[in-house]
């Protein structure tokens, strides 16, 4: 935990209740870890992917294969942000994966868009939401018209799209700054893109936000991926792969 001098007259009112960020470990599945798994399908009657069923840890990895199963989805979200960062300062959601396969298995899209990616990482506090999927060759950003107070909205109808060859691993990193109203995105330590954050609006439903979420949460792609590093953390120090590293370790860039 931080060490934070304060006056006595401080010490009186309640401390803030977030941590120094969340780690994922490779030598559990991640609901033994405090994330919660669930799973929907887009089609009443089909098959549920149990957690067991699409994802595995050896040690170092851990595994997602839904190749072959219907259109579903096979989430892990954190709840409650606050507890894991400040969301009013910058922090940062780092993601070290690649995409060995895509089965894309549903045509029904609500935005006409013709593929989605099936590895999301994201982030949704109380005011605002970003993240970015994966698919083997593309990178999806969260993308989308700009109110005139700056946050963008009605995000989910259009993706920035970066083309990079997602088989082989890369270490993600987005960066929230919240007092901008902006996100950065880095790709093993080189910036790609800075975006407007997306409001979150009144009507969306309560286990839309306050939450960082990883997995499958869309119906249209299934995927065989590997993750190597997920990790929240305070500040807008941006990641760099350790040069040896064998399979993406890395160490924090003090800019």
């Amino acid at each position: 935990m931080r060490t934070v001098r304060l006056s006595i007259a401080l010490l009186l009112l309640a401390s803030p209740g977030w941590t120094d960020g969340f780690e994922l470990s490779f030598d559990s599945l991640p609901s033994a870890q405090g994330m919660s798994y669930s799973t929907t399908q887009q089609m009443e009657g089909e098959a549920e992917v149990g957690e067991p069923d699409g994802w595995s840890v050896d040690g170092t990895t851990l595994a997602m294969n839904t190749l072959g199963t219907a259109a579903s989805t096979v989430t892990y979200t954190l709840d409650d942000v606050s507890s894991v960062v400040n969301p009013a300062e910058p922090f940062r959601l780092s993601l070290r994966a690649r995409v060995l396969a895509v089965e894309d298995v549903a045509t029904l899209d609500v935005h006409a868009i013709p593929v989605r990616p099936p590895l999301l990482a994201d982030a949704a506090t109380e005011e605002f939401m970003g993240g970015f999927g994966l698919r083997a060759d593309q990178v999806f950003l969260y993308s989308g018209p700009v109110d005139p107070d700056g946050w963008r909205y009605e995000g989910f109808g259009s993706w920035t799209v970066l083309d990079v060859d997602n088989t082989e691993f890369h270490t993600y990193v987005m960066v929230f700054r919240p007092a901008d109203k902006e996100a950065d995105f880095y790709i093993d330590g080189a910036h790609q893109v800075s975006l407007p954050m997306m409001a979150i609006l009144p009507s969306w439903p309560a286990d839309s936000k306050d939450r960082f979420r990883l997995g499958e949460s869309l119906f249209f792609s299934n995927a065989q991926a590997e993750i190597t590093q997920y990790s929240i953390a305070q500040g807008a120090g941006i990641p760099s792969v350790i040069e040896g590293s064998s399979w993406g370790q890395i160490k924090a860039d003090p800019r």
